[in-house]
């Protein structure tokens, strides 16, 4: 599953999809590889381009949306294909490079949650814990600051 979201760049309008299985057969889920790319769709000139984020970890399940040139992507979880552990980290990827930056952690670790953007912040609620439990809080972060 990826996340699909819309967004503005350089004032062309623009679709991004961020993560993503390979695979369509058997439980894709723990056996096929995520991509790090992320693809952006200009709705103008009906055209995909794919932003090879070398930096970004291979995450199921992250949570992420999209903010002045930037993609967001929180959380999720790190895999092998059998194993899986919580990802500690945020990331911050500039959507006309591909630059990937590390940003403050999340206070609660989490996948799978709900990320948005309003007012220069971010809001991050709901999602599971390690052991498939809801998390129980929002957590807003002020873009500015941290």
């Amino acid at each position: 599953m990826n996340v699909l979201l819309l967004c503005s760049i350089n004032s062309n309008e623009c679709l991004v999809a961020v993560g993503g299985v390979y695979g369509d057969k058997g439980n894709f889920y723990a056996t096929h590889p995520c991509s790090t790319a992320i693809e952006v769709y200009n709705i103008e000139k009906d055209q995909w381009r794919t932003l090879e984020c070398t930096d970004l970890p291979i995450l199921k399940w992250p949570g992420a949306c999209v903010a002045e040139n930037v993609a967001f992507v929180i959380g999720g979880k790190h895999t092998d294909g059998l194993n899986h552990r919580l990802s500690e980290n945020s990331y911050m990827v500039d959507l006309e490079t591909g630059h990937v930056a590390i940003c403050a952690p999340p206070l609660t670790v989490r996948f799978n949650p709900t990320v948005f953007y309003q007012n220069k912040r971010l809001i991050l609620f709901g999602g599971e814990d390690d052991k498939y439990r809801l998390a129980p809080c929002i957590e807003i972060y002020d873009t500015l600051t941290n």
